[in-house]
Order: structure tokens, then sequence, then C-alpha cells
């Protein structure tokens, strides 16, 4: 931006350069991790939760998330195995990903899927991670009969509930002519299935055509 001085002003700062503060600011480096290789091996890998829901809120994960790292960056900062043997890693740079703003500041971000099937680390999830305004993390798992691997679904508000419908999914785990309605509760982070009548449009997503 350039400023002009008044007519009396030296000609020499007639024209002044002035900076952005902003620019000078750099951004803050990610957080270092809490935790040594031997815990991030045990949550190395995604899974789905054993109850509706699981708590499965652990140091590896909640660090991948402030960390913005993937998995493979994760992997090879642990001298973790490769994915290629061991399975994908798990990550939170996902697509089709739902996220909805609460009214008292809280962030849901429901499943999504990392890269394709040709990644190694390739994964559809099936969780809830819920950020905090103070900056606290939860991560909810469930069973996948209860809430398959899903990605990108719509997600809409509805008093204390978020509903989901639709999803891509694994290629062999698609019910086509079915569409999955789902309910999570916001008091509970339970998910449950809604029952829906008439004609359904099929298996479809919520994914922006091209």
């Amino acid at each position: 931006m350039t400023t002009r001085a008044d007519d009396d002003t030296d000609p020499e700062t007639e024209a002044t350069e002035v900076e952005d503060d902003d620019d000078d600011v750099e951004p803050e480096p990610p957080p270092e991790p809490t935790f040594g290789r031997e815990e991030f091996l045990e949550w190395r890998s995604p899974r789905p939760g054993t109850a509706n829901p699981e708590r499965m809120t652990n140091p590896v994960w909640v660090w991948i998330i402030r960390a913005g790292v993937n998995a493979w960056a994760a992997n090879k900062r642990f001298d973790g195995p490769t994915a290629l043997y061991a399975g994908p890693g798990w990550c939170f740079e996902r697509f089709g990903c739902s996220s909805t703003e609460l009214p008292d500041g809280r962030i849901v971000q429901i499943a999504g899927e990392h890269e394709d099937y040709y990644d190694s680390d390739f994964y559809i999830y099936n969780d809830v991670i819920v950020r905090h305004p103070d900056g606290h993390i939860d991560i909810f798992g469930y069973p996948r009969d209860v809430f398959p691997p899903t990605d990108s679904h719509s997600a809409t508000l509805v008093g204390d509930r978020i509903i989901l419908i639709g999803s891509i999914g694994y290629t062999g785990e698609r019910k086509y002519g079915h569409t999955p309605v789902l309910a999570l509760d916001l008091a509970t982070f339970a998910i449950s299935t809604i029952p829906t009548g008439g004609t359904p449009p099929g298996w479809i997503s919520n994914t922006p055509r091209r």
C-alpha cells in the first residue's frame, strides 16, 4: 500500500511503502507428539468401534488431527511398518467428510475417506470427531453394522441430531436400491438408522458433479 504525505513533507518521503504486518507473521509450527513409537504403533491403524459409541480418543489420533499430517508422514516419523504390508494408517486428511458447526461452537466432523482404492493408505471411515471451542478433541468409533464406512454423505443439523443421508462406501458393500439414512444423537453420540417409507432414490451420495 502507498501513502502520500502533505506538500510540505520532504520529497524523499512523499511516497512511502507501508508493509503489511501480517506478512511478517509466521504460521505456528505443528505440535510435537507427546508419545513414543510404541504408542504410535498401538494406534497406527484405523479400526471400527465396539460400542455405539465407543470413545476412542487417544494421543496419536489427536496429534495427527492437530498437526495436520497424513498417514504416510506420521508413519515415516515413527518408522512404522509400510502400509503395503501392515495395512492403512489412521488419517484425518479425508475426502467426503462432513463438518457441522453446532450453536455452542463445537464442530462435528463425520467419517470420510482417505485417498482412493489404488493407495495403500486408502480407507473409508465410520467415526465422529468433535472439536470443542477450547481445543479439546473427542473421537468416537462405531461397529460397522451400526455405522457403515461412509463418505460423501449429507449432514443436516435438526434439533439435537445430525441427519446423515447417502454415501459412496466400498464397492462391494453398496446396497443398490437402498438409501442409507442415519441420525447422530448429539447428547449421547449414538447413531441409529431412521426408518423411511415410499420409493427410495437408491444408493445416492453428496458428490459434486464435474
